[in-house]
């Protein structure tokens, strides 16, 4: 009995919310006035007027005039019915029902408007905004569960989602919605590995979400980013990080001149190739135990013995706060030193022969043959290498993690490691996604701003 009553009220709303993507974008009243053939005008009755069965037995076409009625009318019935069903079968008779069976509706209605019409009604905006606003506070006060305590509404609600839009498409835009179809996948993959993740870690940033803590998360407001403004081991991470950055340009010297190396004709080129290019091979983790915790190693590491020759007494490349940083920056780069060599060795054997024969014809030493021949052709492949490397190196957290975990005393510490121990070590999520979302903000402006430095610079006259 309940069934047949939660089918019967689905049609029923289903077909309300035909009337209402009729009417809100005419600005015409939806409880006023007696639905009507929009060809013949002419009112229809109650009896022509029943959800799915008065349009099944009319064959689709108005009773009047012979119009055909548009398919949409059955499709949002059948999905209002479905929909009421599902949250029904889920949560029963409850508040949570309500509030699931008005947020569905209401999106069902945006959905066909914005389809259509390419618009969302303001009325329904607010009105969502309202309702939301009822629901958090009857959240608040345990009046009310959300019902997502585990994966399988979400499941539910984006898999009839999803078949909504497509069958939606083909039916309305015919083989124009075929063609689109091959495009709603993907979108449906960019919003549940992406864009929800990204709102739900935006949420997330402004709690005081801890894992050690059994009273779970809850809305702090601005505490965290007001935290982080009097976090000075946030701030040493932010120093840190610029350093190791501009130590890019170090790399970039060193790169260009193994590349340079590599181009010319000298004895065991490939050999030296091969072997520049075995720390591309290995991963930050393997070289961060290889070196970092096995050659390093203060009493029997075999660098550390060779320093200790040398006439170095206590060689502790982790105990002094500028050793320590200079020593992961040196690892660091001996992993990515060969990827910007490998590009600008690319580059190098792609420059035009007719120029280069053509300045040792006029007599062109080598060193200015370099710098105003070879370097100024060669500016758009460094540039495209150092800034490819500034977003690797503003990533770097794997070889701090594992050989120093920031010591001593925060001096090798980068801002993704520094958000990661946040994470593993003190459980502070909210504070530390707060950390992460500040973090990509900065990334995007800075990389924003030196590519335009870059570009206006590429286009100035020479």
């Amino acid at each position: 009995m309940d069934l047949i009553f939660v089918i019967i009220l689905g049609g029923l709303w289903g077909s309300f919310a035909n009337v209402c993507i009729y009417r809100l974008p005419k600005g015409k009243g939806v409880v006023s006035g007696r639905s009507f053939c929009p060809n013949c005008k002419k009112l229809i009755t109650w009896k022509d007027n029943i959800p799915i069965i008065s349009f099944l037995f009319l064959n689709g076409k108005c009773r009047s005039c012979r119009k055909k009625i548009s398919f949409q009318y059955l499709i949002v019935e059948l999905i209002t019915i479905i929909y009421f069903l599902g949250i029904y079968y889920l949560f029963g008779i409850s508040l949570t029902t309500l509030f699931f069976l008005i947020l569905g509706l209401s999106l069902i209605i945006i959905f066909f408007i914005d389809l259509k019409h390419y618009i969302i009604p303001n009325v329904l905006t607010f009105s969502l905004m309202i309702i939301f606003a009822i629901i958090q506070y009857m959240k608040i006060n345990d009046r009310i569960s959300f019902g997502f305590e585990t994966w399988r509404p979400i499941l539910y609600t984006y898999i009839l989602w999803a078949f909504s839009i497509g069958y939606s498409r083909v039916l309305i835009y015919g083989e124009k919605g075929k063609r689109s179809l091959f495009v709603i996948p993907a979108a449906m993959f960019i919003i549940s590995i992406v864009i929800f993740p990204l709102i739900f870690g935006l949420y997330v940033s402004f709690t005081d979400w801890n894992l050690s803590s059994f009273e779970g998360r809850k809305f702090n407001g601005l505490d965290n980013f007001y935290q982080m403004l009097s976090d000075p081991y946030y701030w040493n991470a932010l120093y840190n990080m610029l350093i190791y950055i501009f130590f890019v340009l170090v790399e970039f010297a060193i790169a260009f001149g193994l590349a340079l190396l590599l181009n010319a004709n000298i004895v065991a080129r490939k050999f030296f190739r091969v072997s520049f290019l075995l720390p591309l091979m290995l991963s930050p983790v393997a070289v961060s135990w290889m070196i970092g915790k096995s050659m390093l190693e203060v009493r029997f590491g075999p660098i550390t013995k060779l320093a200790k020759t040398l006439g170095w007494d206590s060689p502790a490349f982790f105990s002094s706060p500028e050793i320590a940083r200079a020593t992961i920056m040196i690892m660091d780069s001996w992993t990515y030193i060969p990827f910007m060599m490998i590009m600008l060795l690319a580059g190098l054997q792609g420059l035009p022969r007719e120029i280069l024969e053509a300045a040792r014809v006029d007599g062109a030493s080598k060193w200015p043959m370099f710098w105003k021949i070879i370097f100024p052709i060669m500016l758009p492949v460094s540039l495209t290498a150092i800034l490819i490397r500034i977003i690797f190196k503003l990533k770097i957290a794997d070889i701090i993690i594992n050989v120093t975990s920031g010591g001593p005393g925060g001096a090798t510490d980068s801002v993704t490691s520094f958000i990661f121990r946040e994470y593993r070590d003190r459980s502070n999520v909210g504070y530390g996604t707060l950390l992460a979302f500040v973090y990509l903000i900065a990334i995007i402006i800075f990389m924003t701003i030196l590519i335009k430095i870059i570009n206006r610079w590429m286009e100035r006259p020479s």
